[in-house]
């Protein structure tokens, strides 16, 4: 089993979006996707409540998240961590049992600046890292000038990205991806595009 974990200490930053959508993504491709949710406010495991996804969520507090995913790692194919919005000892333990950390990051300089913590505990654990520029807006030259900025803390920036849509809220809101939607062409080509380039991130055994 392969471990994506998202995170960003910072609200805001697309992180559940990117952790749902991409969880429903793979599953529809017939991997085994299993979406931990470590977040506080345990946003994925009400999204999974509401709708009616196939992807298996759980929710995990204080316990042992490496023990824990030992456990069901030959029940699943990819497992996806929604972290949580600022650093933890959960988040420490997240980059630790990963194989890759997307990080969200909003095309500001804030959302930039705030994605340095969890670069450093990257670095520190050596866990392949790869920045994910999310709810850029469209026709703007702002996501040109994030990837320029991101360039410089040295792990890749992916190429596939999200952008300002409505079709992602009123997937979270339905409990669903935006992949469910009728009419989510953009969005949903979007989220097609960075599913497959993670995959290219993984380790291949």
């Amino acid at each position: 089993m392969h471990t994506v974990a998202v995170l960003n200490e910072k609200g805001g930053s697309g992180k559940t979006t990117i952790a749902t959508n991409l969880a429903s993504a793979w599953q529809r491709d017939a991997y085994r996707v299993l979406l931990v949710d470590v977040d506080p406010q345990a946003t994925a495991l009400d999204w999974s409540a509401f709708g009616d996804t196939d992807v298996t969520v759980v929710t995990i507090g204080r316990g042992n998240l490496d023990r824990d995913l030992r456990r069901v790692s030959d029940s699943f194919d990819l497992a996806v961590i929604d972290g949580a919005p600022r650093m933890t000892k959960l988040t420490a333990a997240s980059v630790h049992v990963s194989d890759l950390v997307l990080i969200p990051v909003r095309p500001s300089a804030p959302d930039i600046w705030s994605a340095e913590t969890v670069v450093d505990v990257c670095e520190q654990q050596e866990t392949p890292a790869a920045f994910v520029v999310s709810s850029a807006v469209v026709g703007t030259t702002l996501s040109d000038v994030a990837d320029d900025a991101l360039s410089t803390f040295g792990i890749p920036v992916l190429s596939a990205r999200t952008h300002q849509r409505v079709a992602y809220a009123r997937a979270i809101g339905r409990g669903a991806s935006v992949l469910d939607l009728s009419g989510a062409t953009k969005a949903a080509a979007e989220i097609r595009d960075l599913a497959d380039e993670v995959l290219t991130h993984l380790p291949t055994s």
